[in-house]
């Protein structure tokens, strides 16, 4: 496969996936067909003589859950395609593209609206907050939360040389969204991105990236104890979170911690980490936290300008299920970043200005 045509079906991923989730939210049509047509897509891109053998076991074990699991485990299998037949496309490349197509699908759900092709759900909230939380046609409020906090996310890849501008439009826009959706898990997922926008350009060192480790999975361990404890007051605080995720864990046999567990269809785990589990068991979380840990101690310069959005989507994790689900283009942002991170990927490679030459040289 010539590179020229390799370039072509990335874009070309990049825009099916935003296309099959529109069509998902809007419409709710079957995604089964185009997702089936990524991963077939993927599977045609990858260069099977130069892939890492890790990658090839990885994907080979992911490819023998699809038949001996009944989970969503092709969700798992998805991501680990896409990404990895995604990790020499540009990041800013990938941003530029999602900003494009996702306000595009901002836009459109705005149209639709007023066509009366879709409908907007309007809920109550409570702990005495009198406003209205709306879902512009996107079936949930912390759907059209997440979807916009996304875009931040992208608009920070694009322009993460400007801290001070980044921090005001992440701070703005999160509160607008915020104050219309009532999503309150990715305002402060938006807020969390801004103050580490600040503190990245205040002070910074190497050993940060250790830091941030030991943090965030002394977090992950903290939180599945709380689930086994299941503390009363922390239950009501998290919107009834842990008691439910305790009931889903209680739920496991060690096949399900291999293999996945399967959920009823109108059943939402509203955590990443034990998303992961239902999805691709064990192995599929030990292999987000290891892309995680080794990107940050192998990599750390590439990755502390990522760290906002990194940082601030696993956070989110633990109150949605944000990232670890093939849905839009989105959700593979924080795989790419670690990914790229992994395989010693440099600033300079991945900028719009790479993005030029390599468009230049393919034409």
């Amino acid at each position: 496969m010539t590179e020229q045509t390799k370039y072509s079906l990335q874009n070309f991923i990049v825009v099916l996936l935003n296309i099959r989730y529109a069509g998902s939210v809007f419409f709710e049509i079957a995604t089964m067909p185009l997702t089936l047509v990524i991963i077939g897509i993927s599977l045609c891109i990858i260069n099977y003589r130069r892939i890492e053998l890790w990658w090839s076991v990885a994907i080979l074990i992911f490819t023998c859950l699809i038949f001996l699991s009944e989970s969503r485990v092709i969700d798992a299998w998805g991501i680990i395609l896409a990404m990895y037949c995604l990790k020499d496309y540009p990041l800013e490349k990938f941003a530029k593209m999602n900003l494009l197509l996702g306000c595009l699908t901002v836009f459109s759900a705005f149209i639709l609206l007023k066509l009366g092709l879709i409908e907007e759900r309007v809920l109550g909230k409570s702990f005495d907050v009198t406003y209205e939380a709306r879902d512009l046609g996107f079936g949930n409020p912390n759907s059209l939360g997440k979807f916009i906090f996304f875009l931040i996310a992208n608009i920070y890849i694009l322009n993460w040389r400007q801290t001070a501008k980044m921090f005001f439009v992440c701070l703005v826009i999160s509160y607008i969204t915020f104050r219309y959706s009532g999503s309150r898990t990715y305002f402060l997922a938006g807020i969390a991105m801004a103050l580490l926008m600040i503190s990245r350009k205040i002070y910074w060192r190497k050993y940060w990236g250790k830091i941030w480790i030991i943090f965030l999975v002394g977090i992950l361990i903290a939180f599945f104890r709380m689930v086994k404890i299941e503390d009363p007051i922390l239950n009501i605080l998290l919107s009834n979170r842990l008691a439910y995720s305790n009931w889903v864990l209680s739920s496991f046999s060690l096949k399900n911690y291999l293999t996945g567990y399967i959920l009823m269809d109108n059943e939402i785990i509203d955590n990443a980490y034990i998303s992961m589990l239902c999805i691709g068991g064990v192995l599929y979380m030990a292999l987000f936290i290891y892309m995680f840990i080794t990107a940050f101690i192998r990599n750390y310069n590439f990755e502390r300008v990522y760290v906002p959005v990194t940082i601030a989507i696993i956070l989110s994790g633990f109150m949605e299920s944000g990232f670890v689900a093939f849905g839009s283009a989105n959700v593979l942002l924080i795989w790419l970043i670690l990914i790229k991170g992994l395989d010693g990927e440099s600033i300079n490679n991945n900028s719009c200005l790479q993005c030029g030459r390599l468009s230049r040289r393919l034409s």
